[in-house]
């Protein structure tokens, strides 16, 4: 799960987010958490490769941060 961390100051974020598709991604998060797939989901153009590398980008600024969640398969 990602959300985006609300603790930073807004024009650290201007100057980080630099190109469209870390905009839209901080769009998509702006108000609920998202799984990796129904993030892409929302972004049909973006590519696999390219959401995967924004998303590090924006976890290293800050911007955003990740949540593992484990998956329990009952038999």
């Amino acid at each position: 799960v990602i959300t985006m961390n609300s603790q930073l100051d807004l024009n650290t974020a201007i100057n980080i987010i630099g190109n469209k598709w870390r905009l839209q991604i901080l769009y998509q998060l702006r108000n609920s958490r998202m799984r990796f797939s129904q993030l892409k989901q929302q972004m049909p153009l973006i590519t696999h490769k390219t959401l995967i590398q924004e998303l590090r980008n924006l976890m290293l600024a800050g911007l955003v941060e990740r949540e593992c969640m484990l998956r329990f398969h009952l038999v």
